[in-house]
């Protein structure tokens, strides 16, 4: 009942959100007008969710491929409506070939949820309803209850161009312990169960495996042909090899239960070796677990210290069969070898990567095996040139996110000016 009356009141609202948004919240965009008459399509990023250094990788990685296929030729102007903070922790190359829009987001840390969720859900509307007729919108986050209502109202849409990509909430469309009503997932099953096929609201997923997964379930609305792919690329770190000596077994991330760290500390007090170190690496700092004892990051910041590890170790127990972690990306762009639970995310990457740069584990007896093994320790470490390289010819790598977006934008109508060039030649 609460949820149809919410959706019923988003529903009714929802013309009068556009006067009801501050000019804050998401500023009008209007085109440019080139030589007094053509105004370029706009293709307009816009993150509502995350602020600061949240998402950048992804979120930067995108707008980059958008640059290297050179939009701008298409007759296409990029824009980033985004969190000012958001904006600033792009890399200075990328701001400087873009249009920022500064709109309103409410930090997730702050836990305002019904706040949060509403603000989403008007920044979107407003973003749509401002669309001219060759414009095109990218929603790259949205939480679960926002991404529902935005769904109800998706007639409002009509045959404008607008996407959303998914990440976690997707869990519990294969997770059924993830759908009680006190949970994100309870919002995105929701939203499962009322999106038909056909939907104008687009939708795009990280890679391949998750489209397979969702296909699986068999809800019409969610098959392949009606979800597309917008690659996570995972770019490649700088060679920063350990300098003390010790093989650094890596946790990397916050310390969950659902991300295995109590059989993680478990694994670093029954392995205490001189040439050992279990470190924690998550915001900011590196803990050691044995000793209790945290640092600051050095210069080489978060990915130094992670490509300064011998492996990155993802002792998951639950979650990520439908989705990827950002963690492991991030170890994969550094080289590390990886050593992995067998969840639906991880033996995805040991397909593309194979055993030399992923091996995967079913218990804790053979994680132990793992880390006494010194060979091991030593191939592990000397492999990771070899992995860099392996990344940026695999479905991982820019170019195939490269590869998405101009499939994206093709069937949009619009194509680049070298593939109009091979379409006229003689």
């Amino acid at each position: 009942m609460r949820l149809q009356i919410t959706v019923r009141l988003a529903y009714i609202t929802a013309p009068f959100w556009p006067q009801l948004v501050r000019r804050s919240h998401f500023t009008s965009f209007k085109g440019l007008i080139l030589q007094g008459k053509f105004v370029p399509a706009r293709l307009i990023l816009l993150e509502p969710s995350k602020i600061g250094a949240q998402h950048i990788t992804l979120l930067e990685a995108y707008l980059r491929a958008l640059q290297t296929i050179d939009v701008a030729a298409m007759g296409i102007e990029l824009i980033y409506a985004a969190d000012s903070t958001s904006h600033a922790a792009l890399a200075p190359d990328v701001r400087a070939k873009l249009r920022h829009e500064p709109i309103s987001v409410i930090n997730a840390e702050h836990r305002r949820w019904i706040a949060k969720g509403l603000l989403e859900v008007q920044v979107v509307e407003k973003a749509i309803a401002d669309l001219k007729p060759r414009d095109m919108l990218i929603v790259t986050c949205l939480t679960a209850p926002a991404l529902l209502i935005v769904e109800a109202l998706a007639r409002r849409i009509g045959d404008k161009r607008v996407m959303v990509v998914l990440h976690s909430e997707l869990e519990s469309l294969v997770d059924p312990s993830l759908r009680s009503p006190k949970t994100w997932g309870f919002w995105s099953y929701r939203w499962s169960r009322m999106r038909r096929p056909g939907s104008p609201l687009r939708i795009a997923v990280l890679a391949d495996y998750v489209r397979d997964r969702l296909d699986a379930i068999g809800n019409p609305a969610l098959m392949r042909s009606e979800v597309g792919r917008l690659t996570f690329p995972v770019g490649t770190a700088e060679d920063i090899p350990a300098t003390d000596g010790h093989h650094r077994l890596t946790f990397i991330g916050f310390k969950t239960r659902m991300k295995g760290f109590e059989s993680f500390e478990q694994l670093a007090r029954a392995n205490v070796l001189p040439d050992r170190t279990f470190n924690v690496v998550c915001a900011g700092q590196v803990e050691n677990v044995v000793t209790g004892t945290t640092r600051p990051f050095d210069s080489s910041g978060f990915l130094g210290e992670v490509g300064q590890s011998t492996l990155a170790i993802f002792p998951y127990t639950h979650g990520y069969e439908a989705s990827l972690s950002a963690a492991v990306l991030d170890a994969l762009s550094t080289g590390v070898h990886i050593v992995a639970t067998r969840r639906n995310c991880f033996m995805a990457i040991h397909r593309e990567f194979g055993d030399s740069s992923v091996t995967l584990y079913d218990t804790a007896e053979e994680l132990s095996d793992i880390v006494a093994n010194d060979a091991f320790l030593a191939t592990a470490r000397a492999g990771a040139a070899e992995r860099r390289a392996k990344l940026a010819q695999s479905s991982f790598g820019a170019a195939a996110t490269e590869a998405d977006f101009r499939q994206l934008l093709a069937g949009w109508g619009f194509v680049s000016a070298a593939v109009q060039a091979m379409a006229s030649a003689p």
